[in-house]
């Protein structure tokens, strides 16, 4: 899972896969990605992994790790 999130981040930042970290304090600060990159993520995200991710619970997440729970908890 995390080697899928760390691909998508990736391509979204234009930056090696490997240089996404699980332990990244904050998605949009350390890895940069803007607002629209982070939608673009999280689009990414459901329609890969096959789950739904509500708009109160997209802004929650701070961490690659935040994402990883989420997923584990709904698929």
């Amino acid at each position: 899972m995390l080697e899928k999130l760390q691909e998508i981040i990736g391509s979204l930042l234009g930056e090696e896969a490997g240089k996404i970290k699980i332990e990244s304090n904050s998605i949009l600060l350390d890895l940069g990605l803007s607002s629209l990159d982070f939608i673009t993520l999280v689009c990414e995200v459901e329609n890969f992994f096959n789950v739904t991710i509500p708009d109160r619970i997209i802004w929650k997440f701070k961490t690659v790790q935040d994402i990883i729970d989420y997923i584990e908890d709904h698929t």
